[in-house]
This record gives C-alpha cells, structure tokens and sequence, in this order.
C-alpha cells in the first residue's frame, strides 16, 4: 500500500526522532530503539499486505467476484454494500 510506504518513509521518522515537548518521541536517530521502533511496524505491515494479497486471491478463486460498492457469491444475488451497512431499519 503506498499510504504505509509514505507515512514509515516520511512521518514515522519525524515522529520517533522529534523532542516530548512537541509531541514526538524524543528518540535519537543513532540508538539502537529507533531502529527497532521503524522496522517493526515496516514488518508487521508488508506482512499484512502479503497476507491480505493472498486472502483476496483466494476469495476470488472460490468464486468471489469483484465489484466496485458490491459484495457477490457467484451465481448468487449480490447485495449492495451501501443498504446493507447502512439501514436505518
């Protein structure tokens, strides 16, 4: 996902690194915790996108199909996300 990319790439730096008066972390740039602090949430996200990536093939070898605003079984009737999440009934 580019929106994780950018924001461990631009923001997540710049957050660990900045003092506790302005809201950051306070964490100097050679420790060894902000290595640490950087690379796990890198890991736990291109992990999550693998497996996200895996779990949309196979929901679309069972038969899933992909429509934009709708969820569908194939040969089934499909039923539109909007209604179905957002009834006032």
């Amino acid at each position: 996902n580019n929106w994780a990319l950018f924001t461990f790439i631009s923001y997540l730096p710049k957050y660990v690194n900045s003092p506790i008066s302005t809201g950051g972390l306070g964490i100097e740039l050679d420790s060894a915790i902000f290595i640490i602090m950087i690379l796990i949430p890198s890991i736990v996200s291109v992990l999550a996108l693998i497996s996200g990536g895996y779990l949309a093939d196979s929901l679309i070898k069972k038969g899933f199909q992909v429509l934009r605003g709708v969820v569908a079984k194939a040969n089934k009737k499909p039923i539109q996300l909007n209604k179905a999440l957002h009834t006032n009934e």
